[in-house]
């Protein structure tokens, strides 16, 4: 192949990382067939050579983006070049320009500096390609961010193309083209120009009244960024309400929110923090265009994050139940889960019916339809759930839970229906103290503080 082990780590550095391990898709004589079955080193290797001709599908964060511009005639450069220009006039670097098969249509990879959530990703930029009046259609231009398979690169037929005129580079041997692609992917990261959301942040805003809208705009105003919200909404609803119901006009609008980011920003918007103010100040400025009076709702706030965490109280309350370091670890992680994913019991009511048959009842709980009713909160953990969770054993989860379940701390209400993926419901006996405002992120960060106030409770003494 005239390729040596460092060429394919580069290649892998490049396209391989952010890719599902477990599945495939292969090029057959009419069509593509997907292989759920983990790909290997040798099969990328027959990819390269031409022996074969795979795609892998991307993971559910990427460190790429990539577009798609097919051609649709023999010679269409007269097509391509205006789709890549509009594509370029959009984003704000050098892609990786390659020619994906003999088809003859274009790539644009533009790689990034980390991992990024690949929906949020797609959206963001299907947003701000829409704004600019780029029109984004398979056929068309498509980002290659979905849940299918997309082929490699420089398998039969792919060859790196001119940005400027198009033409396959066919003179280059499989090594210079890892080489020279290598190039761009060290120098040519590109910056996100949007704040991207965590995969774990959870919508809870629907359309908003006046009241709720005010309710979350005036502390913004008085207090400024707080990280329940993230700067994009921050801007898109302060914009709405200095434009359509304060009457300022664009530029005053966007005067406003420029001063307003610089001095009320509290460290929460990654661009501020990191001296990028023209990144946002261009934020600023879009969005303030694309508000319309004459077109003029609520802005319903996309994304807020929704995670409780436990307080200094709790994890008092958690070390003064056991000596075992593992076992408070893994009470902490199971509360706090309990925390953000348990069900009050009043809201359920009109569930009764779907409780479930008695025989999935823990009859060591003696529990019965009337005093299901007497408690207020439970939580369906299933066993992968455990396994996931700091302090639990991967293999035999069960084994912490019995060990929590003697200290009284949860109880099992309904064990795991053979339908329920083995899912189990428990009962949590843990008082929460939700008045104490000292929230902890960690256990180890609640040890730290309570044996600060420890410290400061000795020295007032």
């Amino acid at each position: 192949m005239g390729i040596e082990d460092c060429d394919y780590e580069r290649y892998e550095e490049m396209f391989l990382r952010s890719r599902e391990k477990h599945r495939y898709i292969s090029k057959t004589a009419d069509s593509w067939m997907e292989t759920k079955h983990p790909w290997s080193r040798n099969l990328i290797l027959r990819h390269l050579t031409g022996e074969r001709t795979i795609g892998l599908f991307p993971a559910h964060q990427v460190d790429y983006l990539m577009f798609d511009i097919d051609r649709h005639r023999e010679k269409d450069e007269t097509s391509l070049i205006p789709r890549m220009d509009a594509v370029m006039g959009v984003m704000d670097g050098d892609p990786l320009v390659y020619q994906s098969s003999f088809s003859g249509g274009i790539r644009l990879c533009f790689f990034l500096p980390g991992l990024a959530d690949r929906k949020g990703l797609c959206h963001g930029f299907k947003t701000l390609f829409q704004e600019r009046n780029v029109t984004v259609k398979p056929g068309f231009v498509e980002i290659l961010a979905g849940r299918k398979g997309d082929r490699l690169p420089f398998g039969e037929g792919s060859y790196l193309v001119d940005p400027f005129t198009l033409e396959p580079i066919y003179h280059l041997t499989l090594k210079e083209t890892i080489s020279e692609a290598y190039n761009i992917f060290q120098h040519g990261k590109i910056d996100i120009p949007f704040d991207l959301q965590s995969p774990s942040v959870t919508p809870v805003f629907g359309p908003q009244g006046s009241g709720i809208f005010d309710q979350i705009v005036i502390p913004l105003y008085e207090k400024g960024l707080h990280p329940d919200i993230s700067t994009n909404d921050a801007l898109l609803k302060l914009s709405w309400d200095l434009v359509v119901r304060r009457g300022c006009s664009k530029e005053e609008a966007e005067r406003l929110l420029i001063n307003w980011i610089q001095q009320k920003h509290n460290r929460c918007s990654k661009r501020v923090n990191s001296g990028k103010l023209e990144y946002v100040f261009d934020q600023i400025r879009r969005i303030v265009k694309g508000v319309d009076p004459n077109r003029a709702r609520y802005p319903v706030c996309r994304y807020a994050v929704r995670e409780k965490k436990l307080s200094l109280s709790d994890v008092g309350k958690i070390i003064s139940l056991t000596d075992d370091p593992k076992l408070q670890l893994g009470l902490f992680s199971l509360l706090e889960y309990c925390l953000n994913f348990g069900k009050n019991l009043h809201k359920e009511r009109s569930k009764k019916n779907n409780i479930g048959n008695k025989q999935y009842v823990s009859d060591r709980e003696g529990v019965t339809y009337r005093s299901l009713f007497q408690k207020n909160f439970y939580c369906e953990i299933s066993k992968k759930t455990l396994q996931r969770l700091p302090g639990f054993g991967k293999a035999n989860p069960q084994i912490a839970m019995r060990r929590i379940e003697e200290l009284g701390i949860v109880s099992l209400k309904r064990r795991a229906h053979p339908q329920s993926h083995h899912c189990r419901h428990y009962w949590i006996h843990f008082a929460f103290d939700e008045e104490d405002s000292l929230k902890v992120v960690s256990l180890d960060e609640g040890l730290a503080k309570l044996n600060m106030v420890d410290r400061i409770k000795v020295f007032s003494s």
